[in-house]
């Protein structure tokens, strides 16, 4: 068109979708003067490639279980095409998933895309945990007469992985093994496998292989002769934290004492959140306690086994301690953490939080009583009633540093007729927690039933159980009966009186003689 302009400015004259190299040229007509025109080089870049690679939907990096699977999942801009590498491979389409599995070790997956831009790529990294793998071996029998023939061993495996498991059964723990089996089981019995024409105590073996990794469990077998057939005492245990029986709470990080007895044991074995084989009696230290742990000991001997346990919960220093009492209201007594109490007796509980060196929130408090414990109610914090629900969850709110509540209730024991005569103990125990952490503690209620005197029972307490007979007519005879036999001097009675009379008549003669011996005597003594 016609202008006269000069120079021309053109705004927004050009659009370059892709990028290349482009000529732009413009054309001049001037009146009668030749036409002219200019070109100009335009140089348009493409879009730098972008590509997103997840594992279960994360960045990553993620842990799995031994044996596990994951699915990686991409998505792309500005690319042709995609290829694998690393701990897997091959051409990809530019977005999509792939679920790999049986994972048995740490993988990296990166994908490359590339496109007019250049390239670009990501990657993920999972690891694996360790695989869950341990195995329990059982006798049957696990004792009786020499020779015990014909013991069967049962080796049970508890694990994470699949694929086969490797059972190797030696029935004395010398080396040689009576059985290998190859199973993809994980509970295998060797019947009748083992034979013991000896006395004494046996140990019988198992060592299960499988995913490069082996475990081992052992089950004693007692031997004995039935010409004289033993009686041993049962054995007993009794193990200790700290000195203390039961449950403690220490902080985190700590040191811990387990010490033990016991009587008519040989050896002992450890579980739980420690292993073994202990000593008869002693002690251990174990350090750094970082979880709630719970120890059980147990103790073999010719009588059989027993065994004890104890609890140690685990404190965040600086958060809070939780310290669960009971007293017997009825009976008066103080807050303990064991009380013996009798049916419809009515009890108080009480709670102490009490906060660290720094301030805690949202404290929940949950109360679980024992079946035969009625909660009553009268629910107080720091002595001031407070509405709620201790049984699902009371929340007492937030603690100051170093600040204690105190929360108490009421309950009752169960009527006598939901007891059996002799004791029953019972235990209460408390949940204290919030987001960060949670501790319990507990108390003991020993409940005694006994007979009652003067109560009405069902047992007759007279001859006949017949009110008029025992009470009137039973005596009357036997008063009868007595006057009879006197009478008839079947019982001589006149006889016994006059020998008690004689008797008498003696003592006083004896006591008037000695009288007037010291009299005599003394008169002797003044003349001389």
């Amino acid at each position: 068109s016609g202008i006269s302009d000069n120079p021309k400015l053109v705004v927004d004259a050009c659009n370059y979708q892709t990028g290349g190299t482009y000529n732009a040229k413009v054309y001049v007509e001037r009146g009668a003067a030749p036409p002219a025109w200019a070109q100009a080089t335009i140089l348009v870049s493409s879009p730098y490639p972008v590509v997103d690679l997840k594992v279960n939907g994360s960045d990553g990096p993620i842990t799995i279980p031994y044996n596990g699977s994951v699915t990686l999942s991409w998505t792309s801009n500005n690319v042709n095409s995609c290829y694998a590498s690393g701990d897997w491979s091959g051409s990809k389409p530019i977005s999509g998933t792939e679920t790999i599995s049986g994972i048995l070790s740490q993988k990296t997956y990166t994908i490359t895309c590339s496109g007019p831009g250049g390239t670009a790529s990501d990657n993920v990294v999972v690891y694996v945990s360790l695989p869950s793998f341990s195995v329990s071996l059982f006798a049957n029998p696990s004792s009786g007469c020499a020779p015990l023939n014909n013991v069967s061993l049962t080796a049970n495996v508890s694990r994470d992985f699949s694929g086969n498991l490797t059972y190797y059964f030696d029935c004395t723990s010398d080396g040689s093994f009576e059985l290998i089996q190859t199973t993809s089981q994980n509970s295998f019995t060797a019947s009748n496998l083992c034979s013991f024409s000896d006395t004494g105590t046996f140990f019988a073996k198992v060592r299960v292989e499988g995913a490069g990794m082996s475990r081992e469990a052992s089950v004693p077998i007692n031997v004995y002769s039935c010409y004289q057939p033993p009686t041993y005492p049962a054995p007993s245990v009794d193990l200790k934290v700290n000195g203390q029986d039961g449950l403690i709470t220490v902080l985190s990080g700590s040191s811990i004492t387990l010490s033990w007895i016991s009587a008519n044991a040989n050896y002992c074995t450890a579980s739980g959140n420690w292993s073994g084989t202990k000593s008869i009696s002693g002690s251990e230290t174990i350090s750094n306690v970082t979880s709630t742990k719970i120890f059980t000991l147990t103790c073999y001997g010719p009588g059989g086994s027993a065994a004890d346990s104890v609890t140690v919960n685990v404190s965040v220093a600086g958060v809070f301690t939780v310290y669960k009492t009971v007293r017997n209201l009825s009976k008066g007594t103080g807050f303990e953490k064991s009380i013996n109490v009798e049916p419809g007796e009515v009890l108080v509980f009480a709670i102490s939080v009490k906060a660290g060196e720094n301030p805690i929130s949202n404290l929940l408090v949950q109360d679980i009583l024992p079946d035969k414990i009625i909660y009553r109610g009268d629910l107080k914090i720091n002595n001031v009633s407070v509405a709620g629900d201790i049984l699902t969850g009371l929340n007492i709110g937030n603690l100051a540093p170093n600040e204690t509540k105190l929360i108490t209730f009421k309950a009752d024991v169960a009527s006598k007729e939901n007891f059996p005569f002799g004791q029953t103990k019972l235990k209460n125990k408390v949940l204290v927690s919030n987001a960060q952490t949670s501790l319990s503690d507990e108390a003991e209620i020993i409940v005694s039933k006994t007979a009652v005197a003067g109560a009405v029972t069902g047992v007759p307490t007279g001859l006949t159980n017949n009110l008029l007979f025992d009470s009137f007519i039973l005596p009357l005879i036997l008063a009868l009966t007595l006057v009879w036999l006197f009478k008839s001097r079947i019982i001589q009675f006149e006889r016994w009186i006059d020998e008690r009379k004689r008797d008498f008549q003696e003592y006083k003669a004896q006591k008037l003689l000695q009288a007037k011996i010291a009299q005599l005597r003394l008169k002797e003594f003044f003349k001389k």
